[in-house]
Protein backbone atom coordinates (compact mmCIF):
# COMPACT_ATOMS: atom_id res chain seq x y z
CA UNK A 1 0.00 0.00 0.00
CA UNK A 2 0.89 3.32 -0.73
CA UNK A 3 0.30 6.36 1.50
CA UNK A 4 1.59 9.79 1.26
CA UNK A 5 0.29 12.37 3.89
CA UNK A 6 0.35 15.99 2.79
CA UNK A 7 -0.21 18.60 5.73
CA UNK A 8 -1.58 22.07 4.78
CA UNK A 9 1.03 24.67 3.75
CA UNK A 10 3.79 21.93 2.85
CA UNK A 11 4.34 21.31 -1.03
CA UNK A 12 4.69 18.18 -2.31
CA UNK A 13 7.46 18.23 -4.87
CA UNK A 14 7.60 17.09 -8.96
CA UNK A 15 9.73 14.19 -8.01
CA UNK A 16 7.43 12.73 -5.26
CA UNK A 17 4.76 13.06 -7.34
CA UNK A 18 6.04 11.64 -10.22
CA UNK A 19 7.20 9.11 -8.50
CA UNK A 20 3.68 8.00 -6.65
CA UNK A 21 2.69 8.18 -10.04
CA UNK A 22 4.90 5.74 -11.62
CA UNK A 23 4.04 3.50 -8.39
CA UNK A 24 0.49 3.68 -8.77
CA UNK A 25 0.97 2.66 -13.02
CA UNK A 26 3.43 -0.27 -11.71
CA UNK A 27 0.49 -1.50 -10.00
CA UNK A 28 -2.02 -1.50 -12.60
CA UNK A 29 -3.56 1.47 -12.16
CA UNK A 30 -4.43 4.31 -14.99
CA UNK A 31 -6.09 7.84 -14.98
CA UNK A 32 -8.12 8.49 -17.86
CA UNK A 33 -11.01 10.68 -18.16
CA UNK A 34 -14.79 9.81 -17.88
CA UNK A 35 -16.87 10.36 -21.49
CA UNK A 36 -20.31 10.55 -22.04
CA UNK A 37 -22.79 9.84 -19.25
CA UNK A 38 -19.67 9.66 -16.62
CA UNK A 39 -18.64 6.59 -14.83
CA UNK A 40 -19.56 4.79 -11.46
CA UNK A 41 -17.60 2.90 -9.18
CA UNK A 42 -17.02 -1.27 -10.35
CA UNK A 43 -18.18 -0.07 -13.81
CA UNK A 44 -16.46 -2.38 -16.29
CA UNK A 45 -14.63 0.01 -18.70
CA UNK A 46 -13.59 0.62 -22.19
CA UNK A 47 -11.52 3.04 -23.89
CA UNK A 48 -13.26 5.28 -26.68
CA UNK A 49 -11.68 6.39 -29.96
CA UNK A 50 -11.41 9.78 -28.60
CA UNK A 51 -9.36 8.61 -25.61
CA UNK A 52 -11.97 8.75 -23.11
CA UNK A 53 -13.61 5.73 -20.52
CA UNK A 54 -16.95 4.50 -21.04
CA UNK A 55 -18.93 1.64 -20.09
CA UNK A 56 -18.17 -1.34 -21.87
CA UNK A 57 -20.83 -3.71 -22.63
CA UNK A 58 -21.60 -7.10 -24.40
CA UNK A 59 -23.61 -5.66 -27.39
CA UNK A 60 -20.63 -4.98 -30.02
CA UNK A 61 -17.07 -5.66 -30.33
CA UNK A 62 -16.07 -2.00 -29.61
CA UNK A 63 -17.63 -1.49 -26.21
CA UNK A 64 -16.66 -5.07 -25.50
CA UNK A 65 -12.94 -4.54 -25.16
CA UNK A 66 -12.84 -3.97 -21.27
CA UNK A 67 -9.66 -2.60 -20.06
CA UNK A 68 -10.38 -2.47 -16.40
CA UNK A 69 -13.06 -1.44 -13.73
CA UNK A 70 -13.93 1.94 -12.51
CA UNK A 71 -12.40 2.78 -8.92
CA UNK A 72 -14.33 5.78 -8.37
CA UNK A 73 -17.63 7.68 -9.94
CA UNK A 74 -16.82 10.72 -11.91
CA UNK A 75 -18.79 13.31 -14.08
CA UNK A 76 -18.02 13.17 -17.73
CA UNK A 77 -14.91 15.09 -18.35
CA UNK A 78 -13.30 14.46 -15.27
CA UNK A 79 -10.48 12.38 -14.85
CA UNK A 80 -11.29 8.74 -13.10
CA UNK A 81 -8.86 6.05 -11.64
CA UNK A 82 -9.18 2.69 -13.87
CA UNK A 83 -7.74 -0.34 -12.33
CA UNK A 84 -6.26 -2.41 -15.01
CA UNK A 85 -4.61 -4.99 -13.21
CA UNK A 86 -4.80 -8.57 -14.28
CA UNK A 87 -5.45 -10.81 -11.29
CA UNK A 88 -5.80 -7.99 -8.64
CA UNK A 89 -8.70 -8.40 -7.14
CA UNK A 90 -11.96 -6.15 -6.83
CA UNK A 91 -14.50 -6.02 -3.96
CA UNK A 92 -17.80 -4.01 -4.03
CA UNK A 93 -20.19 -4.66 -1.42
CA UNK A 94 -23.49 -4.49 -3.39
CA UNK A 95 -22.52 -7.71 -5.95
CA UNK A 96 -24.08 -11.06 -4.80
CA UNK A 97 -21.99 -13.32 -6.82
CA UNK A 98 -22.14 -17.22 -7.05
CA UNK A 99 -18.59 -17.96 -5.31
CA UNK A 100 -16.20 -20.07 -7.81
CA UNK A 101 -18.35 -19.59 -11.18
CA UNK A 102 -16.90 -17.23 -13.75
CA UNK A 103 -17.97 -13.54 -13.72
CA UNK A 104 -18.71 -12.14 -17.60
CA UNK A 105 -19.57 -8.93 -19.02
CA UNK A 106 -22.74 -8.34 -19.72
CA UNK A 107 -25.21 -6.14 -21.48
CA UNK A 108 -26.08 -3.61 -19.51
CA UNK A 109 -23.34 -0.98 -19.94
CA UNK A 110 -20.63 -1.23 -17.27
CA UNK A 111 -22.31 -4.22 -15.31
CA UNK A 112 -21.57 -8.25 -14.64
CA UNK A 113 -23.47 -11.05 -15.27
CA UNK A 114 -22.92 -14.89 -13.95
CA UNK A 115 -25.03 -16.35 -16.77
CA UNK A 116 -23.02 -16.93 -20.01
CA UNK A 117 -26.27 -18.39 -21.42
CA UNK A 118 -28.13 -15.65 -21.74
CA UNK A 119 -25.34 -13.89 -23.47
CA UNK A 120 -24.81 -17.32 -26.27
CA UNK A 121 -28.54 -17.49 -26.52
CA UNK A 122 -28.71 -13.52 -27.68
CA UNK A 123 -25.92 -13.72 -29.61
CA UNK A 124 -23.70 -11.33 -27.76
CA UNK A 125 -19.70 -11.15 -27.14
CA UNK A 126 -18.35 -13.20 -24.47
CA UNK A 127 -15.63 -11.51 -22.24
CA UNK A 128 -14.93 -13.39 -19.08
CA UNK A 129 -13.68 -10.93 -16.37
CA UNK A 130 -12.28 -12.80 -13.92
CA UNK A 131 -13.83 -15.54 -11.39
CA UNK A 132 -15.67 -14.81 -7.78
CA UNK A 133 -13.90 -15.96 -5.06
CA UNK A 134 -17.08 -14.51 -2.50
CA UNK A 135 -19.96 -13.29 -3.15
CA UNK A 136 -18.72 -9.93 -3.08
CA UNK A 137 -15.06 -10.37 -4.81
CA UNK A 138 -13.57 -11.04 -8.34
CA UNK A 139 -10.20 -11.99 -8.80
CA UNK A 140 -10.09 -10.04 -12.31
CA UNK A 141 -8.35 -11.96 -15.53
CA UNK A 142 -9.80 -9.94 -18.78
CA UNK A 143 -9.70 -11.86 -21.30
CA UNK A 144 -10.37 -10.56 -25.35
CA UNK A 145 -13.95 -10.27 -26.55
CA UNK A 146 -15.28 -13.56 -28.68
CA UNK A 147 -17.91 -13.73 -30.96
CA UNK A 148 -21.46 -16.17 -29.52
CA UNK A 149 -22.91 -18.08 -32.15
CA UNK A 150 -26.84 -18.99 -31.96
Amino acid sequence: MITIDVVAGNAIYASEYNNLRDDIAALGFVQITAGAGGITQYDFVYVSASDTILKADADTLTTARVVGVATETKAVGNATWVNCSDGGIITNAGWALTAGQDVYLSTVAGGITQDIGSLIRAGKYIVKLGIAITATKIKMRIESPTQSGL
